[in-house]
């Protein structure tokens, strides 16, 4: 009987011993990923961002607009108007970050007088003369990409898992693999290092400082350097608002030549 007991003991204490070792384990890089693209910002979203670029050689350049996006089922609309300065005043971007299908992009420029329609290739180009790309602005479909698990680490106060991922293909690309942090307490991303075929960081992008909006996690600073040139753009956003019932007819083509709402 008492040896019975002590092999039910043993027996127990092995299975809580796996059962924490099973709860460690940790998820699969897809998985880490996706989540990243399934993250939850509210029903819609209305913030203004101010932009500043800084070349290594040269005057800083600013950028204001105003950004408002909306969650649907199957995809995520998103649109910007800029207001300064005065050359870029009245442009305006629209992404439909499209969950089963290629995303769509759209940009109105005064200076043309038309909406042009952005093929796949322009999504790697400069978002209004900053070292952000159109891409910046939606995740990267996860699926596009072969994604591993390197480990763990701490990016300033946030603790990150790290992934190293691959491009399936290279068509258009600017890079030939890239390596995320994703906090793991809220599934965003705070930092991205883009490689080249040799494998030097030639872009950088960082999250500055994160703050919770109406109990959402919410970037309000994020910058991003070009290794290449020695530039860096940042991002400070203000005026953040969620599920503010933004109607749908802001996220129509029609709506980029009109301009920003004003109420």
């Amino acid at each position: 009987m008492i040896r019975s007991l002590v092999c039910v003991v043993c027996l127990s204490l092995s299975s809580l011993a796996l059962a924490d070792k099973a709860a460690e384990k940790p998820p699969s890089a897809d998985s880490i990923m996706q989540k990243v693209e399934d993250r939850s910002q509210g029903k819609d979203q209305t913030a203004t961002h101010s932009l500043v670029i800084i070349p290594k050689n040269g005057t800083k350049r600013f950028r204001s607009y105003t950004l408002m996006r909306k969650e649907y089922d199957d995809v995520i609309k998103m649109v910007t108007f800029l207001s300064a300065p005065t050359d870029v005043r009245g442009a305006a971007f629209m992404v439909w970050d499209n969950k089963k299908a290629d995303d769509q992009r759209w940009i109105y420029l005064p200076s043309i007088g038309q909406v042009r329609r952005l093929v796949v290739g322009d999504a790697r180009q400069s978002f209004f003369g900053s070292d952000f790309v159109f891409e910046d602005f939606t995740n990267r479909d996860p699926d596009q990409d072969e994604h591993k698990l390197v480990g763990s680490q701490k990016v300033d106060s946030w603790d990150c898992w790290v992934i190293e991922s691959k491009p399936k293909s290279d068509k258009g690309l600017d890079f030939a693999s890239y390596k995320t942090w994703v906090w793991k307490q809220s599934n965003m991303l705070v930092r991205q290092e883009l490689y080249d075929s040799q494998g030097k960081v030639t872009r950088r992008l960082q999250a500055k400082s994160i703050e919770d909006v109406q109990g959402i996690p919410t970037y309000k600073q994020v910058t991003v350097s070009n290794l290449k040139t020695g530039s860096e753009s940042r991002i400070e956003i203000t005026d953040v608002k969620y599920n503010a019932g933004i109607a749908d007819e802001r996220f129509d083509e029609a709506q980029l030549q009109r301009g920003a709402p004003t109420k």
